[in-house]
């Protein structure tokens, strides 16, 4: 028996905390887009506190030559395009890496978004050190989750006994040897950037982040991915992870544009959806968008009163049917 509650969470969800504006503006939690400036100041801030490396210095670098393009354009985004549109791909491959890079510097364990702690801490289970057959799935590259989760659990391997733990799959390594069809299950739609401390001390890892090998592929080569990565194990009514979602949990995700394929596929793969939640500081746009998606999905939607709205996000929702 699949989830009966699925989580849909996008950048909101590790917006964490600010403070005054300054290398310190992110107290707590990942800077969106338009914070870029601030998020990469603190990482350059940070590197220069210790002794600098050759290699140190040409990430410095980097950071320098990725703030000034987000100093020029309205969003990196908008920049990737030009690049890519103009085919200077030199200069794109240059950014991916950069980018890389900057989301794996930005986010620190003692500075996360600390409602994940809330959200494990009020569904795991103390005997077991588990968390209830739920799905969260993340548009997210950060690994905020994971980072809140190894606090709970006595890890061995670093992020290999976490992902294990949290029952973690994504598209572009689409393999867990561990993963269970019965528990939790973390999805990361896109992929993730995190450390990993290992005997010889802090290295870099990738691990699924979706680097060079996703970005080169074009776009219906990623959405067939997306696909078979959403219905590996299709029964008669959808994938495991999703077909018994009755209840969807929205935190932090405005439902973007480029994302509309996908988004319309994962109300496909639900349904049995009859009740929405969203939590969302600006909630009638999100509203709105999952209407839209709702009506053009299913031929008998559930009705309007079924989607409950809140602008508080002091914590993670937990909805009545986890009660």
């Amino acid at each position: 028996m699949g989830a009966r509650v699925t989580y849909l969470i996008g950048a909101g969800a590790s917006y964490g905390e600010r403070g005054q504006k300054g290398v310190d503006y992110v107290k707590r939690g990942i800077p969106i887009v338009n914070e870029m400036v601030e998020g990469i100041e603190y990482v350059i801030a940070n590197l220069s506190t210790i002794p600098l490396s050759n290699d140190k210095k040409a990430i410095i670098s980097y950071m320098r030559e990725l703030k000034q393009h987000c100093a020029e354009y309205p969003t990196i985004d908008t920049y990737a395009k030009m690049l890519y549109t103009t085919k200077r791909f030199k200069e794109y491959e240059r950014l991916k890496r950069q980018l890389s890079v900057y989301f794996l510097l930005v986010q620190e364990p003692t500075r996360r978004d600390i409602r994940y702690d809330g959200f494990i801490a009020s569904l795991i289970d103390e005997k077991t050190d588990r968390l209830p057959n739920i799905n969260v799935l993340s548009w997210n590259y950060d690994a905020q989750f994971e980072m809140a989760f190894a606090d709970y659990v006595p890890v061995r391997n670093g992020l290999t006994s976490i992902t294990a733990y949290l029952n973690e799959r994504n598209k572009v390594f689409n393999t867990n040897p561990f993963f269970h069809d019965d528990r939790f299950t973390l999805i990361k739609l896109n992929g993730t950037a995190f450390f990993e401390q290992t005997k010889s001390g802090t290295t870099l890892q990738f691990g699924n982040y979706r680097g060079d090998y996703w970005d080169t592929l074009p776009d219906n080569t990623k959405f067939e991915i997306f696909e078979d990565f959403l219905a590996h194990a299709e029964y008669e009514n959808g994938p495991y992870e999703l077909a018994d979602t009755e209840a969807l949990v929205v935190i932090g995700y405005s439902f973007p544009y480029v994302n509309r394929k996908v988004d319309k596929m994962l109300f496909e793969y639900m349904p049995k959806l009859r009740k929405v939640y969203i939590q969302d500081t600006h909630f009638f746009d999100v509203e709105e968008r999952v209407m839209t998606i709702r009506d053009a999905v299913y031929t008998n939607p559930f009705p309007d009163d079924q989607i409950h709205c809140t602008d508080n996000c002091s914590q993670f929702l937990i909805p009545n049917e986890l009660a």
